[in-house]
């Protein structure tokens, strides 16, 4: 027996119920039912169907949902603040205007497409709220919703570190004093160099073009200014340039035939460590696709 249906009072939900306190409202279809302007604190609706209803003007303060059916449900402007859902299935909801300001998610994920306009405007509420429905849809297999709802909470993680060091409202000063005001810069300079280099682990893509572009490109470029410290036993020419880049990224400079002292060297090292740091990023990316699935 779930511990949300421990209520004080039962009741039934009707058309246009005006609202309630630590109800629980439970095996009921509400069908097609309509509700303007209700307000529920601290209740339970449990194995209620809500296909096709209308819900608009609600308020539902620290509730549960468990096991409800909202397929084809239209919210408008209902606010679900610190309320949770669970064991719940979105079929083609309509939501517009809502808000679900500390609102989890149990076991029940919502379309991106479809939550995107209702997230909370805070940042550090909508990186929260996003974190949580990632984390649902992974576990329900519905991984391309959770990579959506990832990219969105990291998105949302660095603007809060943006105004957290910029202070740029009395919740960033209070959360960030002035250690932590430069944490959260340094912070976001991280998770901005993370997703310039790999996508923060989700896009494979970019860490390719990333690793090429520094092997083809930006290596020989490198090697080329400094090419008074490369010897080999013959002319060194394009082609070496770009051999000795290549085979010091894949951790085998030795096998380009050209030796490197001096500022070179440290060219090698670099492309070395870097090949490795890719290396590393690429085996970290299939370790997560593989446990996720």
């Amino acid at each position: 027996m779930s511990v949300y249906l421990a209520r004080a009072q039962t009741a039934t939900l009707v058309k246009n119920h005006a609202g309630a306190t630590d109800t629980l409202f439970m095996d009921q279809r509400f069908d097609e039912g309509e509700l303007t302007g209700a307000r529920f604190a601290h209740c339970t609706f449990a194995n209620i169907s809500f296909k096709g209803a209308e819900l608009a003007d609600c308020h539902f303060s620290n509730c549960v949902f468990e096991g409800c059916y909202f397929r084809g449900t239209l919210l408008k402007e209902c606010h679900f603040p610190a309320s949770r859902f669970i064991d719940c299935e979105f079929p083609k909801p309509s939501i517009f205007a809502c808000g679900f300001g500390a609102t989890r998610f149990r076991r029940s994920v919502p379309r991106f497409a479809t939550m995107e306009p209702n997230l909370p405007g805070e940042p550090n509420l909508c990186r929260d709220l996003c974190e949580n429905l990632a984390t649902e849809a992974s576990a329900l297999g519905h991984e391309r919703e959770a990579r959506r709802y990832r990219l969105r909470a990291i998105e949302e993680h660095e603007e809060a570190l943006r105004r957290g060091y910029r202070w740029s409202d009395d919740y960033s000063r209070s959360k960030y004093p002035e250690l932590e005001r430069v944490r959260a810069f340094f912070a976001l300079c991280w998770s901005r160099a993370s997703g310039w280099i790999w996508g923060h682990g989700e896009y494979i893509r970019r860490l390719f073009f990333n690793l090429v572009l520094l092997a083809v490109f930006i290596g020989p470029t490198m090697l080329y200014v400094a090419r008074d410290h490369l010897h080999s036993d013959g002319p060194i020419g394009l082609g070496d340039y770009l051999a000795l880049s290549v085979a010091s990224t894949l951790n085998d400079s030795a096998s380009s035939g050209v030796e490197a002292t001096g500022i070179a060297l440290a060219i090698v090292l670099l492309l070395t460590a870097s090949g490795l740091l890719f290396l590393g990023l690429f085996v970290t990316y299939v370790f997560r696709a593989v446990t996720r699935r």
